[in-house]
């Protein structure tokens, strides 16, 4: 039985509808009833009609509204029948922008509605019999791809038969999608409820009608297969993912693209060609987009200079050793050892950065290392690339960081979203704002101290600090002594 929602401000038309109609007998059940378009909201979310029969004219928010709303809220399938008491133009057009599949006149007749409803029936057994396909579809994707990741190559248990190409394929051919998805580290939520909001972005760009698959290997990287139709151009999905994901999120995705492949053996061939180019946007934007059948696999040198970089470490010239790895192209994986090792040594948290280096490209990278190592922040930008306006919210906090800035201020200051502003702040600084005014006030403090001439408890009043102890307690934080014991080896030094 498929599900009906009823909406109507008027009792003896719900009423109407309940009575007058055999529902069972054209396939159909009412899961719930609402007077206007909030509650009627509510009853969506509940339940997930198949099929909403809605009044227009109700009061709060009237029955087009409600339609556009639900469309954009629910993620879910739902057909609509309009009942209204007007023969208005600007109704009419509106419910057919909206997809309405009928729009009846009060008062109906119930042999009106019962045809509506048996052609409605039909179209929603249509959509759940290529459901079914969708869902065969996957399974054989899945097994097939996981026969592949686990190192049979010739994937005996998925032949050439099984694959999807069969009369109940979506798709004939696919392309293969290496995600490279960037997000903070405090970014809320498991792997999979992540992966559900890229599976989101991917239905907004490509419509509720798409396959959409997204499967892991052994290693936790995230694939995504894309169909491999006409019209279906994958830079294009992807850089629509891009937008929606940092819109909201504050996320970054890049990806490499496989050629479009039709059967198991195929598919190996794109997985190995892609795996060869996944370091090839390490050096490069967080949003890179590249095909692997036009990408060259990235040139790197594999030896550096020791003399050269251990120099640059002992002097705590690490802006100076991060351009040194750009430059001569180190290979990320020399480049990524080399950090771990050095954080290691300075006392860093070498546990939280091994976990995650790995998925991390150089711009990472290099931030995390000037954030543990407390070096370069004023000597140039955070980022190699700042999203636009944030570098003058970065600005303005580097000179008014002695103050008690508040995110819900700045956001409101500079015209962005508090949330929004508060991911893209930590993405830059490596931390939240409170924790990087904090920072940048010890570093201050770490000058003023070696200069000698101020005391403790001026410096502390100085950089915003009411009290002494809780400055001491926040520069112990950062810097594991005391500002009497720096000042000490300042001065012994």
């Amino acid at each position: 039985m498929y599900k009906v929602l009823l909406v109507d401000d008027e009792p003896y038309v719900l009423e109407g509808l309940r009575e007058f109609i055999d529902w069972q007998k054209y396939g159909f059940v009412i899961c719930a009833e609402a007077s206007d378009g909030p509650q009627a909201l509510e009853m969506i979310y509940k339940y997930y009609p198949d099929l909403v029969i809605t009044d227009i004219q109700m009061p709060m928010m009237d029955g087009l509204n409600f339609i556009a709303g639900a469309e954009k809220g629910t993620g879910h399938s739902i057909k609509y029948i309009i009942l209204s008491g007007y023969e208005r133009f600007d109704y009419i057009k509106k419910a057919i922008s909206l997809d309405v599949e009928a729009y009846l006149l009060k008062p109906v007749e119930p042999q009106e509605l019962e045809n509506q409803l048996v052609r409605i029936k039909d179209i929603l057994d249509t959509e759940k019999k290529y459901l079914c396909a969708e869902l065969n579809q996957y399974v054989v994707l899945r097994r097939s791809f996981e026969a592949m990741c686990h190192g049979r190559t010739k994937m005996e248990s998925v032949s050439d038969e099984s694959w999807p190409g069969n009369e109940f394929a979506l798709w004939n051919s696919f392309y293969l999608v290496l995600l490279k998805l960037y997000i903070p580290e405090e970014a809320e939520g498991t792997e999979e409820e992540i992966c559900s909001e890229l599976l989101q972005a991917f239905n907004r760009t490509e419509g509720k009608e798409k396959v959409k698959v997204l499967l892991h290997d052994e290693k936790g990287r995230a694939w995504l297969f894309l169909p491999g139709e006409k019209d279906i151009v994958p830079e294009k999905t992807l850089k629509n993912m891009q937008i929606l994901l940092e819109r909201k999120n504050g996320w970054f995705l890049g990806g490499v693209i496989s050629g479009s492949f039709s059967s198991p053996a195929r598919m190996r061939e794109c997985y190995d060609d892609v795996l060869a180019k996944i370091d090839i946007a390490f050096y490069d934007e967080k949003n890179a987009i590249y095909k692997a059948e036009e990408k060259a696999a990235a040139e790197y040198q594999y030896r550096i200079d020791s003399q050269k970089t251990e120099k640059m470490n002992c002097q705590g010239d690490f802006i100076s050793l991060c351009s040194y790895f750009k430059e001569e192209r180190i290979a990320p994986g020399i480049v990524r050892s080399s950090v771990l090792r050095l954080i290691e040594e300075m006392g860093g948290p070498l546990e939280r950065i091994s976990r995650r280096i790995w998925q991390w490209n150089f711009a990472d990278i290099r931030r995390e290392l000037l954030v543990n190592c407390g070096l370069g922040f004023k000597k140039e930008k955070i980022s190699d690339k700042t999203p636009e306006g944030i570098e003058r919210v970065l600005e303005y906090i580097r000179k008014n960081y002695k103050k008690n800035l508040k995110l819900q201020e700045l956001s409101e200051q500079f015209f962005f979203n508090t949330n929004y502003l508060g991911r893209v702040l930590n993405r830059e600084t490596g931390m939240p704002l409170s924790s990087y005014l904090h920072f940048l006030r010890i570093m201050e403090a770490k000058r003023l101290l070696a200069e000698n001439e101020l005391k403790i408890s001026e410096i502390a009043f100085e950089l915003g600090y009411k009290d002494t102890e809780y400055f001491t307690g926040k520069f112990k934080e950062f810097e594991n002594m005391t500002p009497s014991a720096f000042r000490r080896r300042c001065l012994d030094s």
